[in-house]
């Protein structure tokens, strides 16, 4: 089986360069990075689409289902990680505003949680559930997610969550796992 992880189109937010919002919106780009998508795709045999519940990976499985069809499911678990606190906020702006949270957050990314949001190894940790529950399932499954979780889904096939941040994931771009039995490979990254 394979798990063949689409990132989002580029979205609004990556556009104003900010933390994203669960709400931001695909650009016009972003959907035809979708419409382009499909084309790598149709090279895998797949038998179910999981998308995130945010609304950019939802309007990523509108344009999916245009050109393939599939059977799809909204699957939760695979969404982007949680920064409620400081979503829709560049860079220095969240700095600007909270500079004691942040100077903890950037010392500490990886177990430091800011307000209501989670950590980056939560992140990991729920990407190692993910890689758990789907190698259950049957057949290759596409999965229509985010950069982090991407880069979560891969270090935990390294079980290594320091390796994460060395990855390039492009919006559109597939990134593959394959499973055969108990042994786990990383088949592609940014393909």
């Amino acid at each position: 089986m394979k798990l063949i992880m689409l990132r989002h189109g580029q979205t609004e937010d990556n556009v104003r360069r900010v933390f994203p919002r669960k709400d931001c919106k695909l650009t016009e780009l972003g959907k035809k990075q979708m419409r382009d998508a499909c084309k790598k795709i149709r090279e895998f045999e797949i038998t179910k689409i999981l998308s995130g519940p945010y609304v950019r990976t939802r309007e990523c499985l509108a344009e999916i289902l245009k050109e393939l069809d599939l059977p799809y499911e909204i699957y939760h678990n695979i969404h982007e990680i949680e920064t409620d606190f400081i979503e829709g906020m560049s860079a220095k702006e969240a700095m600007e505003k909270h500079p004691e949270i942040m100077k903890a957050w950037y010392s500490d990314y990886q177990n430091y949680r800011l307000p209501n949001s989670e950590s980056f190894m939560d992140v990991y940790i729920r990407a190692g559930k993910v890689i758990e529950d789907l190698s259950k399932r049957e057949g290759n499954l596409l999965l229509i997610t985010h950069q982090m979780f991407i880069e979560m889904m891969l270090a935990n096939v390294l079980e290594n969550p320091n390796i994460a941040y060395k990855f390039t994931i492009n919006n559109g771009s597939l990134s593959i796992i394959e499973i055969i039995d108990d042994i786990i490979t990383i088949e592609r990254v940014n393909y």
